[in-house]
Parts: C-alpha cells; sequence; structure tokens
C-alpha cells in the first residue's frame, strides 16, 4: 500500500504558521514484517531520484557496490521511535557538502501501534521527504 500526498508541518516562519510538504508513504504488511521489502523501496526511491548511497552504507548494505562520487549522496542510520519495534527503525539521510539531513524514516511498526489501528499482521512502513529528494537530486524523484 502507498500513497503520496502533503503533509502540514508547523512553520513559524509561514504567514499561516504552517508549510506543506509532499510525501511517500509506503507498507508492507504480511505473514513477516517485510523489513527487506521496504528497505528495498527506499534503496530503488534512491537510486530512481539518482542520489548514490554513501561508500559506508554501501559497503554495509549494498554487496558489490563500491559507492559514488557525487556530492549528493544518503544512508541510513538506526534510531529509536516509539511507533517502530526497538532496533528495528532507521532514518534516512541525505549527506551534501559534509552536512546531514533527515529525509525520512522506515522500520518495522510496533505490535502495539499495530493493535490500536486494529492490524493484525505483522507491518513495516517508510514515508519519505518527495520534495527533500528533488531538491538533492537532479532530475524528479520519477526520473528513472
Amino acid at each position: 500500500l502507498f500513497e503520496v500526498n502533503d503533509v502540514v508541518h508547523r512553520d513559524n516562519n509561514e504567514d499561516v504558521g504552517a508549510l506543506n510538504r509532499r510525501h511517500l508513504v509506503a507498507t508492507y504488511t504480511g505473514l513477516t514484517a517485510g523489513f527487506e521489502v521496504i528497505h528495498g523501496l527506499v534503496d530503488r526511491v534512491m537510486t530512481c531520484a539518482q542520489i548514490a548511497p554513501t561508500k559506508a552504507y554501501a559497503g554495509n548494505s549494498l554487496k558489490g557496490y563500491t559507492g559514488s562520487a557525487s556530492s549528493r549522496q544518503y544512508s541510513v542510520e538506526p534510531i529509536d521511535d516509539p511507533t517502530y519495534f526497538p532496533g528495528r527503525c532507521a532514518r534516512v539521510m541525505i549527506e551534501e557538502s559534509g552536512s546531514k539531513k533527515s529525509v525520512g524514516i522506515f522500520g518495522v511498526v510496533h505490535p502495539e501501534v499495530l493493535k490500536n489501528f486494529g492490524v493484525a499482521n505483522p507491518t513495516s512502513a517508510l514515508e519519505l521527504d518527495v520534495e527533500a529528494l528533488a531538491a538533492a537530486s537532479s532530475v524528479p524523484p520519477c526520473g528513472c
């Protein structure tokens, strides 16, 4: 299941006190949580956006890939978030000119969250800021 839509963020610098950002949300539900499916989707979206993985991330997660000399690269960093199962959550980071910016999050949804929404099967989820990807890429995210 996936959706691309606007998400409202509070922003006191805007006249109306908020800012809309376009996000991609995808979930996978099955007999297993499918973390590898959602993680693979992260890599595919980044490939389509022509944002290469960092050498360190590629060496850890993408067998045979040696990285890129591109100034814009991505990586994933483990984090703790109560929406997700402990140890099964990561933030998607874009690195450029020595600085990092979070553009998304993915992981295995915590069983309590699933119970609260009446979801019976294990689920993994991904949320990415599509506008941040487009800003970090020389082509639109649909460029693959």
